[in-house]
């Protein structure tokens, strides 16, 4: 990730729901979405989840 990534922006490119934040946000056990993005989050890598589950 890169400082200034959305979330909602990031589902929408790789699972192309922006709605879908709440996937990413499981697989990656946050509870709170914001945990995952901002200038805390810089360089830090996601797991997102196959499309469609």
């Amino acid at each position: 990730m890169a400082e200034g990534d959305r979330l909602d922006l990031i589902t929408h490119r790789y699972l192309g729901d922006p709605l879908a934040f709440w996937l990413i946000a499981d697989a990656n056990t946050a509870l709170d979405p914001d945990e995952l993005v901002g200038p805390q989050a810089a360089g830090t890598l996601l797991a997102i989840p196959a499309p469609g589950g």
